[in-house]
């Protein structure tokens, strides 16, 4: 299946949708670090009470659960995909460097992109691919592996990473071919829930299980809402019409957004090598709306 350029109202509309998914995913640090909940309870509640939000959405709208046949096992791998991402990204926070960890991990969009464009035939214009390059360049400006330890680097946080990198680009080719047949409320309703069933036996590994400080729940039900619900219906809704290079590059703004919201929240400062890799990222994400345009 090869997907027609981005050059469309709908396909401007889906770019928007992909910008609104980065910069909300971007935001579960900042819940977490506030919250400072364990990280399976938060990924747990992000994906729950998303598919609950999600389940109003669609009650509020008279819209349909329903999935036709052919897409059923497509929407319950995405489910599972998603959470073994956010498991797999949270060990390897946990075991690695966070900035090799991450660089590892974004290289899921150009992975996505390159099988498509192996297997499915997906057109990549030499533009789409510029912008591309420009944004992984500007993400290794970003890290910082002045503290770099060889020994942690070699132990089982980089291998977690390759996983949680291979589940995020699964997840983004899965999605790109689900058929149109099930609206995207739907499928994101039933990721949403799949993924949770997948995360909760990992909560019995977690002290106190799923239990949250009486303080905390206004706290998680804002992550149920804009890192699950608004975030992952954004990013399929974007997956529906966006080819994977304009998707992934997009996707890029979310370390971005983590960077600058640890330097407006949390006064962590940005050296300028870290400034011009942001600048890079947004130079790619502005040129690949440029190159969506409507003609």
């Amino acid at each position: 299946m090869s997907s027609a350029p981005a050059n469309n109202p709908s396909q401007q509309l889906a770019i928007l949708f992909a910008i609104v998914a980065a910069v909300s995913m971007a935001t579960i640090g900042v819940f977490s670090r506030i919250t400072e909940l364990p990280a399976v309870v938060v990924t747990f509640y992000r994906l729950f009470l998303g598919a609950g939000f999600m389940a109003l959405w669609i009650a509020y709208r008279g819209g349909s659960f329903r999935s036709i046949a052919a897409d059923r096992k497509g929407i319950a791998l995405t489910g599972a995909y998603l959470a073994g991402f956010i498991i797999c990204y949270i060990e390897a926070m946990n075991r690695t460097l966070m900035a090799n960890a991450i660089l590892i991990v974004y290289l899921a969009p150009i992975a996505a992109t390159l099988f498509n464009r192996v297997f499915f035939g997906e057109t990549v214009s030499r533009l789409q691919m510029v912008a591309m390059i420009l944004a992984l360049c500007g993400f290794v400006l970003m890290q910082d592996f002045r503290s770099a330890n060889l020994q942690r680097e070699l132990n089982s946080g980089l291998l977690y990473a390759a996983l949680a990198m291979l589940f995020y680009a699964a997840f983004i080719i899965q999605n790109r071919y689900i058929s149109g047949g099930t609206p995207s409320s739907s499928r994101t309703f039933w990721q949403l829930l799949v993924g949770a069933l997948c995360v909760s036996p990992f909560l019995y590994l977690t002290p106190g299980n799923a239990s949250v400080p009486i303080e905390q729940l206004g706290w998680v039900l804002l992550i149920g809402f804009l890192p699950g619900f608004i975030a992952i219906y954004a990013a399929i809704a974007a997956l529906e019409k966006l080819p994977t290079p304009v998707y992934g590059t997009i996707t890029y703004l979310e370390p971005v957004s983590v960077i600058l919201f640890g330097w407006i929240l949390f006064s962590e400062a940005l050296s300028w090598m870290q400034l011009g890799g942001v600048a890079l990222i947004l130079i790619s994400g502005i040129g690949q709306i440029v190159i969506s345009k409507p003609r």
